[in-house]
């Protein structure tokens, strides 16, 4: 799942009311996102997969969408998938609805009519940078931990023909070497791979 363009923001809203779909589509141009459209779980999912969108909206109930169970099969790409953030915007104000929303992992809680444009653009804009950092964070990790990997093979490389080598001169700057190494793979360790991208 990439990301097509490092450039687009894309952002996809699961609603079916069209009216309401184009709106959107509307402020968000101006706002400088992408806004894709879906009316069907499936319809979002096939686009969650092809643009790994980094926000998305949901109304909470219609007659095809439920929103918690959408929350609920989004989260389990979460550990797999690009970062993206979940927010809800919908009639639906019940007290009960938005606790379970938040408990959930929504961000985000918004009243259907929007009333206030400018609350929104700027929660959107702060859930987008967040998802655009946390993302950059995932690349590094990603990087780091498959540098490790490797110097853990080298590593066990070198305890081979240390091993192999018993009384050969060449041992002492092997151990030398793979002292070294343990040095940095500790240091990813623990300033790096401790703390794994959420």
């Amino acid at each position: 799942m990439n990301q097509l363009q490092d450039n687009i923001k894309y952002i996809l809203l699961f609603d079916e009311n069209q009216a309401f779909h184009d709106v959107m589509q509307s402020h968000f141009q101006d706002w400088g996102f992408t806004l894709l459209s879906a009316k069907t779980i499936k319809e979002g999912f096939q686009l969650f997969k092809k643009y790994a969108p980094l926000v998305i909206l949901s109304e909470l109930k219609t007659d095809v969408i439920n929103g918690f169970e959408l929350l609920e099969r989004l989260n389990l790409y979460k550990p797999t998938s690009p970062a993206f953030y979940f927010m809800f915007i919908t009639s639906n104000q019940e007290q009960a609805n938005k606790n379970k929303a938040f408990l959930e992992g929504a961000m985000h809680y918004i009243a259907k009519p929007i009333v206030d444009w400018s609350n929104l653009r700027s929660r959107i804009f702060a859930l987008t940078q967040s998802s655009l950092l946390t993302r950059q964070y995932q690349t590094l990790y990603s990087g780091v931990k498959k540098e490790n990997e490797q110097l853990l093979t080298l590593s066990k490389i070198i305890a081979q023909k240390i091993k192999v080598n018993k009384a050969n001169d060449s041992n002492i700057e092997l151990i030398a070497i793979q002292e070294q190494l343990h040095e940095i793979i500790n240091y990813f360790r623990d300033h790096y791979l401790g703390n794994p991208p959420l």
